[in-house]
């Protein structure tokens, strides 16, 4: 990972500090603006998967899989948007769905690193939260104090494994 890439990670990291903290104190608006935020980020993401894609991917082995990834993407994020209108238990549903995706996503991404021997306990740590944090919002849905305060746990602690491990050193192979 480049020192570009690290400084651009670590802020996005610090911005999920700064939406956490926002959750705590905005209350209800806030889970609104971190939704609000996530469709955004998804939209961009998509944007650049496709553009990624037109430019280059089409030509590459397995590049079709990016044009659905960019497609999937923008299509999800916007959807996200047009749940802000909506009452908030359903941005809330779409959050605690997109807790619950990314700790899968995280769990099964570190048994395969296992199964290859490469390092898997912070990835399966950050996964097992994801999926506790969606949980206890399932549970505690009627409560939207509990909620805004898992909710702001979940942000933060994301961002503090981000940063961790952004900044841990990796092991470099050289081949002669």
């Amino acid at each position: 990972m480049s020192n570009f890439q690290k400084a651009k990670s670590v802020l996005f990291a610090l911005a999920m500090i700064a939406s956490g903290v926002l959750l705590l104190v905005a209350g209800q608006s806030g889970i609104v603006f971190v939704a609000l935020a996530l469709s955004v980020l998804l939209m961009a993401y998509g944007i650049k998967k496709l553009a990624f894609y037109l430019t280059m991917a089409r030509h590459m082995v397995g590049g079709k899989m990016l044009l659905y990834l960019g497609i999937i993407a923008l299509d999800v994020g916007t959807l996200a948007l047009t749940f802000l209108d909506s009452p908030n238990i359903i941005v809330v549903l779409y959050l605690v769905g997109a807790y619950a995706l990314s700790g899968v996503l995280s769990v099964l991404r570190s048994r395969e690193a296992q199964k290859l021997g490469g390092s898997w306990k912070l990835r399966m740590c950050s996964g097992v939260v994801s999926l506790l944090v969606a949980a206890t919002c399932i549970v505690f849905i009627q409560d939207a104090t509990i909620l805004l305060y898992v909710f702001a746990a979940g942000l933060i602690y994301s961002a503090c494994l981000r940063i961790i491990q952004t900044l841990r050193t990796t092991d470099i192979i050289y081949i002669a």
